[in-house]
This record gives structure tokens, sequence and C-alpha cells, in this order.
């Protein structure tokens, strides 16, 4: 469970979260009600990942006035996966076979939102053979307090909390929500580490159109906020090297490292000089 700074169960910890303005982001928010599920619920993930500090998302949007999920998530080992899948069946054929799938990763996670709903759920990710790297399947099992309770504690790869903010971004006519993770803590061991200080925000876009997909790719954005970002996408190597520190599952897995931290310093520097004035634009300028 996600835990008040005074004990209990909450969506905030200190500071009182600014009210948002509803009317702004009603079907935003629409789309996110975590309404409740009684069936699996599956689709194909295309997206395109990115890299900004925290003070650079600032410049470009105020994130408290965003519609914001605060999301728990925990992961497993291949052999506890395993157990976790074969738990939640009952016999029942929910997931893909390892003949005709690659399991990528299976967390649980508890997510709450910033109208007080909430939402628990067991996702396997996984890439059918011949599959593009940027597409997989999300195959997603709404919990009970009860199954959430005993598969949380099944988890041997850590835990990390993150805040994610909602925001809607038009692009060639067709609205993408950009998705603002900013992490918080991770927990292993038993031992809880402060994530926050690192000062950055990783940035999902789901993408439905391969045409968009390619204009992400290829830089052209409409949005100042991506046009200062730093892509890390899984179709480029080194860049998605660097974000694999960062990643959520890494963090739960061993927290900050030296490579952490080097993968920061990195990162941090490409974005000063993608920004540098001489490097820009100049319709932005």
């Amino acid at each position: 469970m996600i835990k008040l700074a005074g004990g209990g169960n909450g969506v905030t910890s200190g500071p009182a979260v600014k009210e948002i303005n509803l009317a702004s982001h009603a079907r935003l928010l629409e789309s996110f009600t975590f309404q409740e599920r009684s069936r699996p619920l599956i689709f194909l993930e295309a997206e395109r990942h990115y890299f900004l500090p925290l003070s650079a998302v600032r410049d470009f949007v105020d994130l408290v006035d965003l519609p914001r999920i605060r999301i728990l998530q925990s992961y497993f080992s291949q052999r506890t996966a395993k157990e976790v899948l074969h738990k939640l069946a009952r016999g029942e054929q929910h997931t893909p076979g390892h003949d005709q799938a690659d399991i990528l990763q299976v967390r649980v996670r508890e997510s709450l939102d910033c109208l007080g709903g909430r939402r628990l759920e067991l996702t396997t990710k996984f890439r059918a053979r011949g599959q593009s790297s940027l597409e997989k399947f999300e195959l997603s099992h709404p919990l009970s307090e009860l199954e959430f309770n005993s598969i949380l504690a099944m988890s041997d790869r850590g835990t990390v909390v993150k805040d994610r903010h909602l925001l809607v971004h038009n692009h060639a006519g067709e609205n993408l929500t950009l998705e603002l993770d900013v992490p918080l803590w991770c927990k292993r061991f038993g031992k809880q580490q402060v994530l926050k200080t690192l000062g950055y925000a990783l940035i999902d876009v789901e993408v439905s159109s391969k045409t968009i997909m390619q204009q992400l790719r290829a830089g052209n954005h409409y949005s100042p906020l991506l046009m200062a970002a730093i892509d890390v996408s899984r179709d480029l190597p080194h860049a998605a090297q660097l974000r694999r520190p960062l990643s959520w599952k890494t963090l739960a897995k061993k927290g900050v490292t030296n490579n952490t931290e080097s993968a920061l310093k990195i990162l941090k520097r490409l974005y000063q000089k993608k920004t540098s004035p001489k490097n820009l634009p100049p319709s932005v300028r």
C-alpha cells in the first residue's frame, strides 16, 4: 500500500496537492477513470520514451495543474513471475504460451488518481515472435484487495513509487497523451531509498499511428516540451542504454547505482547541448 507520511493509505504525502482545473482536463480524466473491471484487458502498446530534467519540465508546464496518478509497482523474478501467473490463472489461459511469445515483464501495481479513485492490477508485458521492438502487448488483470496483498507479498525484485502527470498534446490533429513520470522512492530488501532528489522525468508517449511514430522518431515534434526532451526509445540503442539504469524495473531492483548517476550526468549534458541557443531551431530561439 502507498502510505501517508502520517500513516494510513492515501494519495498525498507531505504538502497538499493543489486543486487541478477539472474543466480543462475533463476528457483526459474521463479516459483515465478507474472503473471496476472483472475481466483481463489486453492491448498493443507502441510508444516512444523521453528524458527531461525536472527543472526543464517546469519551464514548460506546472505539474500541479495536471491530472496526477500516484503509482506503486513491484516486480518479480522470472521464477516467481511464473508462480504468480499460475496463482492468478486458476486454470484459465489468460497468458500467452512461451512458444508463441516472450514474456518481458510481470508487475503488480496500485494506482491512486487525484480524485481518490484506486485500481489494483497485475500486468504481463509480452512480445509476439517477430514483433517490432517498439511494440509489445500488455495483459492487465484486475485484482481484488486480497489478491493484490497476496501477490505483492511475493515480490522479490523490489518496489518503486512514482507520480504520473497527464498532459494532452495535439500532434498534427491527433491528441496524444504524454505521461510524465517522476520517481519518488524505491524499496529493496526492506530498505527505502528516496528518488525524487534525482530531479528528472521520463515521458512516455503512446502512439497509434505508424506515421506519427515515424515523425516522432525523425524529431518532428509539435510540442516544445518534446522538442527539448532527449529521445531514449528502444530503437535508438545508445540512448536506450542510458535509459536502462533509470527504468522503473531497474530502480526497483537495484536502487540508485553508479550507472544511474552516470546516465543522469550524460543525459543532462545532452539536454544542455540540445537546448543551447546555437542548436535550437530559429522558431524557438
